[in-house]
């Protein structure tokens, strides 16, 4: 049997943290969509942080609370799952 060849993986690509509506506007369906991916790329792969620390690393960025993020992120669950 030959050696199976050992696959270096690229590290995962930084996330770029940025929000795409600015505070006071409504969100849209695609800021919405934009926060999710965000939020699921930083607690997902080998770098993975806790949702907590996330939601936290969001709020800063997207100038939310740490908990008043979540409730966003609830909609765009829900959203997407709307579209599948």
């Amino acid at each position: 049997r030959p050696a199976l060849a050992v696959v270096q993986s690229e590290p995962a690509p930084v996330v770029e943290l940025q929000p795409t509506k600015k505070p006071g506007t409504d969100w849209t369906p695609a800021d919405y969509a934009e926060l999710l991916r965000q939020y699921e790329s930083l607690t997902s792969g080998p770098d993975a942080m806790k949702g907590e620390v996330a939601r936290e690393a969001l709020g800063k960025v997207w100038s939310y609370a740490p908990n008043s993020i979540k409730p966003f992120l609830t909609t765009a669950r829900k959203q997407r799952g709307a579209t599948i």
